[in-house]
């Protein structure tokens, strides 16, 4: 089945955190609240990625690997999203999910090294928080913008969504006055 409606929302004059993960977390969770809709397709903005950069040489010299960093993150139980890990010019995607709130506190993640030692992530990494690089690009009007392509439950009707969405999209644009939406 295809999607029920696509909502696109393009950047106005005035629009300094328009496609931002903020922004378009907000509009996917403002979608996934309507009774009805069963999943959410976004193409366009902004994606938040932690990375990860990890210090050669300080890892050399304690003893431990990238694969073992990499499993003691994963066995942490972190909640942030997922980004890269890098080292010594080579790429390692990671996925963080758990109990961990914000940036600071992955850097004072604990790990364990050879010898019965501990050590603070952050004394052995540079941790960012930022943007994933794009991937795909979105235009309305030859401006910036994002699609969210909104899908139904197999219980509900399509005409019965699309009124939700018709009038969720209403109560969305007077609180986003930074984008202009369009239904396509």
């Amino acid at each position: 089945c295809g999607p029920v409606v696509i909502l696109c929302f393009a950047a106005t004059e005035n629009s300094k955190e328009f496609g931002s993960w903020f922004f378009c977390y907000e509009i996917n969770r403002d979608l996934h609240a309507i009774s009805g809709v069963a999943g959410i397709q976004r193409n366009g903005g902004v994606t938040q990625e932690i990375t990860i950069t990890l210090d050669a040489s300080k890892m050399t010299a304690l003893g431990i690997s990238v694969a073992e960093v990499s499993r003691q993150l994963a066995q942490t139980n972190i909640d942030l999203p997922g980004g890269r890990l890098n080292f010594e010019g080579r790429e390692y995607s990671i996925r963080t999910l758990g109990s961990a709130k914000t940036v600071d506190s992955l850097r004072q993640l604990f790990l364990s090294v050879p010898g019965g030692r501990s050590l603070r992530l952050g004394d052995i990494a540079i941790i960012n928080n930022g943007s994933a690089e794009v991937r795909s690009i979105t235009k309305l009007d030859g401006k910036p913008a994002v699609t969210f392509s909104v899908y139904r439950t197999k219980s509900s009707s399509e005409v019965s969504v699309g009124t939700k969405v018709d009038k969720k999209l209403e109560e969305m644009q007077k609180q986003r006055e930074e984008a202009k939406s369009k239904k396509i």
